[in-house]
């Protein structure tokens, strides 16, 4: 029954008693008569509020998922419409639908890269969640919190996430919990990496499968076959990294049956994976056509910019194995020009909340002596960060200085030493010493000497080459490519170079920036933040933290200084 069916019935029965009324006054009947009337009638009253509001309830419930779909077509839409059913929401008192709102608003800006809204929008559906003690609504929030560090890929913070919604959910068993838990076991599959070995892509198909009998529980059939698309991609996922094309393709294929036509995002998510299973399979003509397709569906606008820089990174890899040299250079400059987008936007954002971070700041210290104080302690600060400038200015200087004596003094000793070696002086094989048997017993390195020389050799074509700059490049990768253990390369590595391996790859990958600075004059023009991702590290930051920690200095001082003298 709809809500104006119901009150037409209210009416139609009030005037009923009305009438029943009128007719026991006539017949001058009890007043205790009058009186049992009287008290049906408010009891029918009391049942129609109490249903308006069931009825409002399944209102916000259906516009709140319609919305979850809208923000994968249309994101800017979404963020519209969800303010007004957070505004409808406070009004009518429903306030976990604004802790859903709020949750909503930061899913569609996880959607399309904004990281600041989603952690602001995520964190007061939080403390909203918790104030009214509605415990799937924490969970939600701890949800993307948790997905929005694991895209930025702070592992360990999107666990501890992760875990603390899904101790929330522990005790529970309604249909929200089990659709929320299924929502958190599927994002934990971010965390667990891209790796390719066989058991812990085991792992993740299990989680996937775990997200399925979750989702299973869900009574509504339209709200669990759209929960259920992203678990069964998941699961196709998994068995395209387990050289199980079939099973993969039937799972895609499951998926994409489910998905709504206008679902633009799971449509061209599910057609991604489907060519990243060709890829795989080195079919490279129909991976092609599905990367194609997947761009295709998404909207000709920055929206779910993430999701066609992910799609454009598989498309112009693929050209590149298949030996497309001018496509594989159309896509990574159409790669190049989103990924700049998607920086610009996230700058915008940043500098936007500190802009009304210091409005609020400014509207609360209106009286003269708060404002005298912060001059004179910004002054205080200015000077203090003037003095600090200067003295780093001078130490980069002077470990510059160290650094290019270091490396001038190497290349004319002609060394082949690694540039850790030439800087700290630590390694063995830096000062020319040979493995001796006590000192591989130590380090557990239990090899002959005719494979140490094989070894030795081994890693001098390795570090001639540019393997090293691949992403994710690991120790059992290298093993691999040597025939020999994982456990082996590494000690040899720690031994022969007296650093562990992922410093060892780190070290390569500095040289390598040093010499191309060096050597080639176009390289100098690029910025750090696609040298970095040239270089293989996953971020500005790490390719930072890594040449600091071996040289001393940061890469943008090391990279102007060095420009300057080359161009003399």
């Amino acid at each position: 029954m709809q809500i104006a069916e119901f009150c037409k019935s209210i009416i139609c029965i009030l005037l009923v008693g009305y009438r029943i009324l009128q007719t026991k006054a006539r017949m001058k009947k009890s007043k205790k008569q009058i009186a049992f009337v009287i008290k049906c009638i408010w009891c029918l009253v009391f049942m129609g509020f109490h249903y308006g509001k069931a009825q409002k309830q399944i209102h916000f419930e259906d516009e709140y998922n319609r919305l979850k779909q809208l923000a994968q077509s249309d994101i800017h839409s979404a963020l519209k419409q969800t303010d007004q059913l957070i505004l409808n929401a406070r009004n009518s008192g429903e306030q976990k639908f604004v802790v859903k709102g709020l949750y909503l608003k930061s899913f569609a800006y996880l959607l399309n890269g904004d990281p600041e809204s989603c952690f602001e929008n995520a964190q007061e559906s939080l403390e909203l969640a918790e104030s009214i003690n509605y415990k799937e609504g924490q969970a939600l929030a701890y949800r993307i919190l948790g997905t929005q560090y694991a895209k930025m890929e702070a592992s360990d913070l999107a666990m501890q996430n992760f875990e603390h919604g899904l101790n929330i959910l522990k005790n529970l068993r309604s249909q929200e919990s089990y659709e929320v838990r299924g929502l958190i076991l599927n994002s934990k599959l971010i965390v667990l990496g891209d790796g390719k070995e066989p058991q812990l892509t085991k792992e993740k198909l299990a989680v996937s499968l775990q997200v399925v009998e979750e989702f299973r529980h869900i009574e509504d059939p339209e709200l669990r076959n759209n929960q259920l698309v992203s678990a069964y991609t998941n699961i196709g996922y998994n068995y395209a990294d387990l050289k199980n094309p079939d099973s993969a393709n039937v799972y895609f294929q499951r998926a994409l049956s489910l998905v709504k036509p206008d679902n633009f995002y799971l449509q061209a998510a599910i057609n991604h994976d489907i060519g990243y299973l060709h890829m795989g399979a080195k079919d490279y003509q129909k991976a092609i056509m599905y990367f194609k397709k997947a761009l295709a569906i998404l909207p000709d606008n920055n929206d779910f910019v993430n999701k066609k820089i992910e799609i454009l990174k598989n498309l112009s890899q693929t050209y590149s194995e298949n030996g497309d040299q001018s496509n594989f250079i159309k896509y990574s400059e159409e790669l190049k020009k989103l990924s700049a987008v998607s920086n610009k936007k996230n700058f915008h954002s940043l500098e936007k909340s500190l802009q009304e971070k210091n409005k609020t700041i400014e509207d609360q210290n209106t009286e003269v002596s708060v404002y005298s104080g912060l001059l004179i302690s910004l002054i205080i600060i200015m000077i203090l960060l003037t003095v600090f400038y200067l003295y780093r200015s001078k130490e980069n200087q002077k470990k510059y200085e160290e650094l290019r004596k270091k490396i001038s003094i190497g290349n004319t000793d002609n060394k082949s030493s690694n540039l850790k070696d030439s800087l700290q002086e630590t390694s063995a094989s830096a000062s020319g010493k040979e493995i001796s048997p006590e000192t591989a017993v130590k380090s557990g390195l239990m090899v002959s000497e005719k494979t140490t020389e094989r070894l030795r050799l081994a890693l001098q074509d390795f570090e001639s080459g540019t393997l090293f700059l691949e992403k994710n490049f690991t120790s059992a990768k290298l093993a691999s490519l040597l025939d020999i253990s994982s456990r082996t390369i590494s000690d040899f590595i720690k031994t022969e170079k007296n650093m562990n391996f992922n410093w060892y790859i780190n070290d390569l990958r500095v040289r390598h920036f040093i010499q191309k600075l060096d050597s080639e004059s176009e390289f100098r023009k690029f910025k750090l933040t696609y040298i970095a991702d040239y270089l293989g590290y996953s971020s500005l930051g790490a390719f930072s933290n890594s040449f600091k920690q071996i040289t001393g200095i940061g890469p943008s001082y090391y990279m102007k200084n060095r420009n300057k003298e080359l161009e003399f």
